[in-house]
């Protein structure tokens, strides 16, 4: 009696091909509609601005939150999303990074969703990678771990979880980043704004 033990390991190897496929024509996609630093730059800086603005307690009269729906709807056109760690991993292999490389930037992103979804006050919407162009080469490519605003969440709480977010690779032995760092520093001062208001 002759057994096989070989169906389930090639079954894995094809599976895996499969999502390599799959990560590679979503990698295609959103190089092509990669964020232009040079003819999109006042865009660019537009929507970081109106995302900030969209936390203040007043935002001001500039403020269109039907225009940052739209812009944000631009910017995901440049962002190859992953939906598993596998499926993230496989894809910052495939933008450049070392096996190494990609495993510290998967430890370091998954520290901030594991906080995330402790947090009733935030939803996670997946992994991913932006990519920016200048003319028509790619200049750069951003992990990034996407999650919004839960509705009808308190402004408060929520700017107070994505400290704690952002904080997160150093409970997980990993280590917060420059950007992490930069970003922690407005949110406390948005919410220092928030916390004046309340108190007078």
């Amino acid at each position: 009696m002759h057994e096989r033990f070989h169906a389930p390991f090639s079954q894995e190897v094809s599976s895996l091909e499969e999502m390599r496929q799959r990560v590679l024509e979503k990698i295609k996609v959103a190089k092509d509609h990669a964020l232009d630093v040079a003819s999109e730059g006042d865009f660019i800086q537009r929507y970081s601005d109106m995302c900030d603005m969209e936390w203040l307690p007043n935002p001001p009269p500039d403020f269109d939150p039907l225009a940052l729906r739209e812009m944000e709807a631009r910017v995901l056109q440049a962002i190859a999303k992953a939906e598993t760690l596998v499926e993230f991993r496989i894809l910052l292999e495939n933008v450049g990074m070392s096996a190494e490389e990609a495993v510290l930037c998967v430890e370091h992103e998954n520290a901030h969703v594991n906080v995330t979804e402790q947090k009733d006050t935030h939803v996670f919407r997946g992994y991913g990678v932006i990519f920016f162009k200048e003319g028509e080469e790619i200049v750069s490519a951003q992990p990034v771990a996407l999650s919004d605003k839960k509705d009808g969440v308190n402004m408060v709480s929520f700017l107070e979880d994505k400290i704690e977010i952002l904080k997160a690779p150093d409970l997980y032995g990993n280590e917060t980043s420059e950007d992490d760092k930069r970003e922690i520093e407005k949110v406390q001062n948005i919410l220092k704004l928030h916390k004046g208001i309340l108190s007078q």
